[in-house]
């Protein structure tokens, strides 16, 4: 997924929380300098041009929730 999103230069769209998912964040991705975006455990990639996203998750499933 990585090489997919920084390959074609997908925006991030969307900032997702899931309560199953363990939390996660950290500096962004695909950012050269590292500043601007938060990467969170659960963000959708989307290209309106193109009609398509891509969905990606970062972090484990958390047991028991």
């Amino acid at each position: 997924m990585d090489l997919l999103v920084n390959t074609v230069g997908l925006p991030c769209a969307a900032a997702l929380h899931e309560p199953s998912l363990l939390p996660c964040v950290g500096l962004g991705a695909y950012d050269a300098e590292g500043a601007g975006m938060l990467s969170t455990e659960l963000q959708v990639y989307a290209d309106a041009a193109q009609h398509w996203a891509a969905l990606q998750q970062r972090s484990p499933p958390a047991t028991g929730r």
